[in-house]
């Protein structure tokens, strides 16, 4: 079982957590559909190709808009679209939110996020440095080398950067973890086996290994290969490779009550990520459910 199925098992009512009702996620989803209309007004603005990412992607083609269970929301860019991005942010922010990218001071992931500055979405993996505000996952496309070796290593290294960084995760947020895992022996291990593997990575700060891992990532130059991965998914490495055009061409589909650009072989991407019975909900005991320490969220219309 892995260290986030361990997560999942907590038991909210034991460790006073607050799950989310369904009240809560359809004012968080009008929350993320106000920063997804924001995102892609700056994008236009500037000339930035994005389209949405992961479960968003499910949610627009099965449920034309957000899936009904969740609380978040991924978008793609590849690595050069996300650079200008991210230029474009620093000359001239989007009024009212925040960016940050791996190897800023106090940020924690290996990922970049876009936080909604008035917001509060705190999760059990936090800390007072990193903000803990309501944010849209950034997962960047990064080119990868035609030969099958050279991904290989690539691979192997990149994975090797995510561990490390999860475990150094685990433990700069081990305080709030193992005060609310403290009535879930798994969960409550899990967290201090993982806080002892961190041991092993800390001849170096957790800052360094993010931008570290940013640089692997982002290392190969070849925008011209047939395939593209994103090694910061949550398939890692391996299970996360496409076609370039798969993920590079979008078109603009419904979503609630707005138009959003998702890939334009979505299908196909959700095969590969869920298998051929995408369009399927699953049983009410495989929806994920959320717990957290505390959100608000400014009302939305």
């Amino acid at each position: 079982m892995s260290f986030k199925e361990k997560m999942e098992q907590i038991d909210p009512a034991a460790e006073k957590l607050i799950v989310l009702s369904q009240e809560d996620i359809d004012r968080i989803h009008k929350a993320l559909l106000y920063m997804l209309e924001k995102l892609d007004e700056f994008c236009t603005k500037n000339h930035v190709e994005w389209t949405l990412a992961g479960g968003s992607i499910l949610g627009a083609v099965r449920h034309k808009g957000f899936i009904p269970w969740d609380d978040d929301a991924d978008v793609h860019m590849t690595r050069e679209a996300f650079n200008k991005f991210r230029q474009a942010f620093y000359d001239k922010p989007m009024e009212g939110f925040l960016l940050k990218c791996p190897g800023d001071p106090g940020y924690l992931y290996h990922y970049p996020k876009l936080y909604l500055i008035d917001s509060i979405f705190r999760e059990l993996q936090s800390n007072d440095k990193n903000p803990n505000n309501l944010f849209i996952d950034i997962f960047p496309l990064e080119n990868t080398y035609r030969s099958g070796w050279k991904r290989r290593i690539h691979g192997f290294q990149c994975n090797f950067y995510a561990l490390a960084v999860s475990s150094l995760r685990i433990d700069a947020c081990k305080e709030t973890l193992l005060a609310y895992t403290k009535h879930s022996p798994e969960a409550h291990r899990a967290v201090k086996t993982r806080c002892l593997q961190s041991s092993l990575f800390k001849f170096r700060s957790l800052t360094s290994w993010l931008k570290g891992a940013d640089r692997c990532f982002s290392k190969v130059k070849d925008k011209n290969s047939s395939l593209i991965v994103i090694p910061s998914g949550a398939q890692h490495y391996f299970g996360e490779l496409y076609g370039r055009k798969q993920m590079t061409e979008r078109k603009y589909v419904p979503f609630e009550n707005t138009m959003l650009p998702i890939p334009k072989d979505a299908e196909g991407i959700l095969r590969q990520r869920y298998g051929n019975n995408f369009m399927d909900l699953p049983p009410v005991s495989r929806r994920a459910k959320h717990a957290i320490l505390e959100y608000k969220v400014t009302e939305r219309q």
